[in-house]
């Protein structure tokens, strides 16, 4: 079963320069889920690593969006770099969850 998707439908009411940054992460690709069902089109925010100054643009945004003194974090290893950015902008603890529990180098 293939599913199309025309694309991300990104909804952002100040700036508008946001919404485009994001929606250059998208990706027509045939992709598989965990299921096996495949689907085309899927947004990579990772490719705003490959942008420095869309990624810093997003990042300085986000930061406007997370109250003060709380940590912020990533339930996805592909997350982990946006988090990591927003921490530094932050100056805020962050927290890296992994799905599976780590069996090496724990201390």
């Amino acid at each position: 079963m293939m599913m199309d998707v025309n694309g991300p439908s990104v909804v952002v009411v100040r700036p508008p320069a946001v919404a485009s940054a994001v929606a250059s992460c998208w990706s027509t690709a045939a992709v598989r889920d965990r299921e096996g069902n495949e689907a085309r089109g899927f947004l990579n925010l990772k490719r705003l690593l490959g942008k420095p100054d869309q990624f810093r643009f997003v990042i300085e945004e986000l930061a406007k969006s997370v109250p003060a003194g709380v940590a912020v974090a990533a339930c996805d290893k592909g997350a982990w770099p946006l988090v990591g950015a927003l921490v530094l902008q932050l100056g805020t603890p962050g927290v890296l969850v992994r799905p599976d529990p780590k069996e090496y180098f724990v201390s």
